[in-house]
């Protein structure tokens, strides 16, 4: 793989979301006692997390051909089916 792949690769929306998720684990577990006076931080990583495995299911295999907007229900409607 040579590195212009590799760039372009580093730049795709799921490399994005895998830090995100990443950083909200971070914000939740190693965290959590330092940043319990702001709970409003700790709430938006809890929602990432589950909104996180439907935009990666959506952009992976509907891909471009489904509009924006409707993502968002979509994510969250199948986040709770992957959490157990």
């Amino acid at each position: 793989m040579g590195k212009a792949r590799l760039g372009q690769r580093a730049r795709s929306p799921e490399s994005f979301v895998a830090l995100a998720v990443v950083a909200s684990v971070i914000v939740l577990w190693p965290l959590r006692d330092v940043l319990q006076a702001l709970p409003g931080l700790r709430y938006a990583a809890t929602l990432f997390l589950f909104m996180a495995p439907g935009l990666l299911l959506t952009r992976r295999f509907l891909g471009e051909y489904f509009p924006a907007s409707p993502r968002c229900p979509l994510r969250s409607s199948s986040a709770p089916a992957f959490s157990g």
